[in-house]
């Protein structure tokens, strides 16, 4: 089974089913899927997160002429997720397209019984309802919680798939545990700056640490003013001449 011929098959299937409610006449249109994880916020456009890589709900509305109130479809990713690993698998890449087929199936043959009938798609006839899929009294909550390790929780997720006992709260739990583990796990320590050791003096006494030499704050130095020859400070008369040197003379020939 591959993935494009699977998601044809659903596509015809749903086509098919339009054009049954078409050919009575009293087809009046079709909403968008809508989905949510809460029951309370609802939207066509919905993004999958780390913690819901699926919705949790789908709501279907088809409308019928002559019937005074449009028939709302609500169901559960649970009740409709497949029993089978394949459709499982495709389910898990093709959450929207496969889970908001599903819905409109279940509304359109709400609205119209009388001609579609009770008829069931492959998807759907594998269909497990999730109490019998878990029935085997194991507590997955409880394994979990004593998991330490990511590796535990992939191999226990492993467990509760082939048990058939993956749910929506079991599947957020296990992402958010391998998340805590992950987050507060050997690798995410932060190792603590070392502390230095001490040195020894002889005997074995500590000996002090040598504290870094403060400097005390002192004023700058007074520059020494240049000296002054001893003549320039005696104060010549006005137009005096400055006194000459007189260059010393050699001896006579």
């Amino acid at each position: 089974m591959t993935t494009e011929t699977t998601l044809e098959e659903v596509q015809q299937t749903l086509a098919e089913y339009e054009r049954i409610a078409i050919g009575t006449g009293e087809w009046n249109g079709t909403d968008a899927p809508e989905f949510s994880d809460d029951g309370r916020e609802w939207t066509s456009a919905w993004l999958p997160t780390e913690d819901n890589p699926h919705p949790a709900l789908c709501r279907a509305t088809v409308y019928r002429k002559g019937v005074d109130h449009p028939v709302v479809v609500i169901v559960r990713w649970d009740e409709a997720f497949p029993a089978d690993d394949d459709w499982r698998a495709l389910w898990g890449r093709k959450p929207i397209a496969l889970f908001g087929a599903f819905a409109i199936r279940a509304a359109l043959r709400r609205a119209f019984r009388d001609v579609i009938g009770e008829r069931r798609e492959p998807d759907e006839t594998l269909t497990v309802d999730p109490p019998q899929a878990a029935s085997t009294g194991r507590d997955w909550f409880a394994d979990l919680a004593a998991a330490e390790t990511p590796a535990a929780v992939g191999l226990l997720h492993t467990e509760a798939k082939k048990a058939r006992a993956v749910t929506v709260e079991l599947e957020r739990a296990i992402r958010r545990r391998i998340r805590e583990l992950r987050e507060t796990g050997p690798e995410a320590a932060i190792m603590p700056t070392p502390t230095p050791t001490p040195k020894l003096a002889q005997g074995g006494i500590v000996a002090p640490q040598p504290e870094r030499a403060v400097q005390a704050a002192s004023p700058r130095p007074v520059p020494t003013p240049p000296k002054v020859r001893l003549e320039e400070t005696v104060r010549r008369p006005k137009g005096a001449r400055r006194p000459q040197k007189q260059k010393p003379r050699g001896p006579r020939g």
